[in-house]
């Protein structure tokens, strides 16, 4: 799954490098943003969640 979310991140950092507007840009920071807030719960998920 994790795999899929790079493949994703990579697709859209594709677009937002094309992309000339304000708007491809800011879409891809919030898209990135997003990808590694998912890393991390999948990340926390398969290693179990540690108490604080």
């Amino acid at each position: 799954m994790s795999r899929l979310t790079f493949q994703l991140e990579d697709h859209f950092r594709f677009l937002a490098e094309q992309g000339d507007g304000l708007l491809a840009r800011a879409l891809y920071r919030f898209l990135s943003g997003f990808f590694a807030f998912v890393g991390d719960v999948l990340h926390a998920c398969t290693n179990g969640l540690r108490s604080l």
